[in-house]
């Protein structure tokens, strides 16, 4: 598994390391205008709310990851992470 130098959000992350096959459908389903959770749901067979929840630990995982190898500065310039926030996880990392 490859793990690039440069992403753009934590679930771009989580993606390499899953390579889920939802996200291909999802981006499918939203290709001519932004959908909200209910309208994916009522759109693609088989996905469910619990999945659509895991988007959440997902993004988690790369936020974790990001802290953990220093691109701190993307979570806060996407507006994934308040500075004090990241701060705060910065802190929780390095305790242990």
């Amino acid at each position: 598994m490859k793990i690039r130098d440069d992403y753009t959000c934590p679930l771009e992350i989580v993606h390499d390391i899953i390579k889920g096959k939802w996200k291909t459908i999802i981006l499918y389903q939203m290709k001519d205008c932004p959908k909200g959770l209910a309208e994916l749901e009522r759109e693609i067979e088989g996905i469910t709310q619990k999945m659509i929840e895991a988007i959440t630990i997902m993004q988690m995982v790369g936020v974790d990851y990001m802290i953990e190898n220093g691109m701190t500065d993307a979570l806060i310039e996407k507006g994934i992470l308040s500075k004090d926030e990241v701060c705060k996880l910065v802190k929780e990392v390095a305790d242990g």
